[in-house]
């Protein structure tokens, strides 16, 4: 995958590249072997970013653009959920979670299509870590952001229900009463009719359901009406960081 990224580097003529790892490697108990086999077959120098940093970046990246003021800013990934609380488009707090959607949907679904005991257990599973946590539910003045692939996929799948004109998810509403349909839906389909569902990606067939049901859990959890899409995310974050401080 790296060596893919590089020729697009090196035929873009990138003057420069900011290499960053999350989750997966910091959880991993090689990580280090693997960022230092890395850097000596790529020469890149991959830095891994601490749970604090992945939440600031991906929540600078994703309100970028939006204009919301207050909120939680969460993006779900394979390992991990960055979740960033901000005022007056401040950061105020942060959470990294591991209720990332390819670690749970291998965790708790192992049956084709999940059982109904399975689905259970990963919704408590998820519940309880969230409230291990204590965030609090947000106000009238806040908004849910909502960034990362598992999301703006289910974003996608909801588009392709409605009449919206826009190629761009950047902005995109997600109701919580079309989240529950769309997580049913997810849920009750084997990973051969998944393929078949309009807008959801090939490459995200097996990981969807648990990506779906933390974000279904999480509106749940605060009580929210809908969740407001970002197209940006940590990428955009750590460019704008790289931008400001020049």
């Amino acid at each position: 995958t790296l060596d893919d990224f590089l020729v697009v580097i090196q035929s873009a003529r990138a003057g420069q590249v900011v290499p960053v790892a999350t989750s997966f490697l910091r959880e991993a108990e090689n990580g280090a072997a693997v960022l230092a086999e890395l850097h000596a077959r790529t020469g890149l120098s991959i830095r891994l970013l601490t749970d604090e940093e992945e939440a600031q970046f991906t929540f600078h990246g994703a309100v970028w653009g939006l204009p919301v003021d207050n909120g939680l800013a969460v993006d779900i990934g394979g390992g991990s959920a960055e979740l960033a609380l901000f005022e007056r488009r401040t950061l105020v707090d942060s959470w990294t979670l591991l209720l990332g959607s390819l670690h749970l949907s291998d965790l708790f679904l192992r049956s084709d299509p999940p059982t109904r005991n399975e689905l259970h257990e990963l919704k408590e599973h998820i519940r309880s870590v969230l409230q291990g946590v204590e965030i609090r539910c947000l106000g009238p003045t806040h908004r849910l952001i909502g960034t990362g692939g598992s999301i703006r996929n289910i974003a996608k799948i909801d588009r392709r229900t409605r009449s919206y004109r826009f190629g761009r998810l950047h902005g995109y509403t997600l109701e919580a009463d079309q989240l529950r349909a769309i997580c049913k839906r997810l849920a009750h389909a084997s990973t051969a009719e998944r393929l078949e569902i309009g807008g959801l990606n090939d490459n995200r067939v097996d990981s969807i359901v648990g990506g779906a049901f933390v974000l279904r859990t999480l509106v749940e959890y605060l009580s929210v009406p809908s969740v407001l899409v970002s197209g940006h995310g940590i990428r955009e974050g750590l460019a704008r960081g790289r931008v400001s401080r020049r």
